[in-house]
């Protein structure tokens, strides 16, 4: 019984004359084995589907950092305008300090998109 363990383990191989002279019950282990080509088949292939789900992560990646590259990039020049409108205004406008209120802006500018809807103080 100890030669079956080491078997197991991988220690000892079987070669197909001794395979005949085993019990039964060790004949029908090794014939459940699988059989060393299949692993190595499944192995490779399941690292060729890795490589592939990598690249395609590293695709969609640099996808998402170019896009949310472009929306800073918009919020950016969005803050700068307004900010630019903020203090530009005349000193008759908005509160009295010169200033026009933020939220004014953002509604005028909103207008003219289609699909918009007015900015409030309660949903932000």
């Amino acid at each position: 019984m100890n030669n079956l363990k080491e078997v197991k383990i991988g220690a000892i191989k079987v070669e197909d004359t001794q395979f005949y002279q085993l019990s039964s019950n060790d004949k029908k282990f090794f014939r459940q084995l699988p059989k060393i080509e299949d692993i190595v088949r499944l192995g490779q292939e399941f690292e060729r589907n890795q490589t592939i789900l990598a690249e395609r992560m590293a695709f969609k990646s640099n996808r998402l950092r170019a896009h949310l590259t472009a929306i800073s990039d918009e919020l950016s020049a969005t803050t700068r305008e307004l900010k630019a409108q903020v203090f530009s205004s005349d000193p008759g406008e908005g509160d009295g300090s010169g200033h026009k209120d933020i939220l004014d802006l953002l509604n005028i500018q909103s207008e003219n998109q289609p699909g918009s809807s007015k900015l409030s103080a309660e949903s932000a």
